[in-house]
């Protein structure tokens, strides 16, 4: 099974996955109907910013125990610091700067997303800041 996690279900929806909103009140619930380790791709897109720091820790870690043996995880979160780089720079405009802090509930810094990945044996493979979001690619390893 392959899970996609986005924030309104007209955003990032995969196909061949299951995709989960977390905008849609019931979220919890159908992450916690998954299997533990049932999934080979779990990819969390853009969402983990718009929900209560706690929630955010929570489904990382939910996600994380869905992860089978040697699958993959994709995380996608706002960088903080190359936001506000980009915002001191004058390299982001008013509109999108306004956009972005009126959806932002919470933020996870990168060291606590890449903490949180290795608690659960999950080793990092790729680490890239593209449009000002981080995007970390880890695989989940055998306990030995």
């Amino acid at each position: 099974m392959n899970l996609n996690i986005n924030y309104r279900p007209e955003e990032n929806q995969v196909g061949g996955y299951t995709n989960i909103s977390l905008s849609d009140k019931t979220y919890l619930q159908k992450l916690e109907e998954l299997p533990v380790e049932s999934c080979d791709h779990i990819m969390i897109s853009d969402c983990l910013n718009r929900v209560d720091q706690e929630e955010a820790v929570d489904i990382l870690n939910k996600s994380c125990k869905m992860l089978a043996i040697n699958g993959k995880i994709s995380v996608q979160c706002l960088d903080l610091k190359y936001f506000c780089v980009s915002f001191l720079s004058g390299s982001i405009d008013n509109k999108s700067t306004n956009d972005i802090i009126s959806n932002t509930k919470s933020i996870l810094g990168i060291p606590e997303v890449k903490e949180i990945l290795n608690s659960h044996q999950i080793g990092l493979v790729s680490h890239s800041i593209q449009n000002m979001n981080t995007l970390i690619d880890g695989v989940k390893n055998e306990v030995s």
